[in-house]
């Protein structure tokens, strides 16, 4: 299937917004993160109730927010709190059937479970493509990764869907797996 009908139109608007976007001068990017942030910051106050208390608590507006700086008088968050008030951290606005529980890989002693919006995945991989575009890659292109979390008899696993062979980091493991495919060709 050609990758202009893999990918979800998502996909699609977020990765020619991220290639239109990256030539764009620094005054204008401050201008449209700033829009951003503001539009962020009044949808957390209208359906996240977390924000909307701490909001109210220390008098911030979201529509006032005139520079990027006055973002800093939001206080930050740590994972303890996130953990502590877990349920007024879900947007009222986004629907059951449009979020998904997913967690931290827990390396800094443990895991932190949060929901996230379904479509946040294409909009990911929108930026991850992107990144690579600067060094020739293009969406839907064959690659390969080295990657540590696979399961595999083989060794290595091939994803036809996303057109990805994934081999193991141990450079030792690789070149035998490579051999091999190679010899298998």
């Amino acid at each position: 299937m050609p990758p202009r009908l893999r990918y979800s139109r998502e996909f699609w608007e977020t990765y020619a917004f991220l290639q239109e976007s990256q030539e764009w001068a620094g005054e204008r990017l401050a201008e449209y993160q700033l829009v951003m942030l503001r539009s962020l910051l009044q949808h957390a106050q209208a359906n996240v109730p977390y924000y909307r208390s701490l909001f109210n608590e220390h008098g911030i507006n979201p529509s006032e927010i005139a520079s990027l700086d006055e973002f800093r008088r939001i206080p930050t968050l740590d994972k303890s709190v996130v953990r502590s008030h877990a349920s007024e951290f879900v947007a009222e606005s986004i629907g059951p059937s449009r979020r998904k529980l997913v967690r931290t890989s827990g390396t800094s002693g443990r895991a932190l479970a949060i929901w996230e919006e379904k479509s946040v995945d294409e909009r990911e991989w929108a930026f991850i493509c992107h990144q690579w575009s600067r060094v020739g890659y293009q969406p839907g292109v064959y690659r390969a990764e080295l990657r540590a979390s696979f399961e595999s008899k083989r060794g290595y696993q091939w994803d036809n869907w996303n057109r990805v062979l994934r081999l193991p980091p141990d450079i030792h493991r690789t070149r035998e797996i490579v051999g091999w495919l190679e010899d298998s060709a």
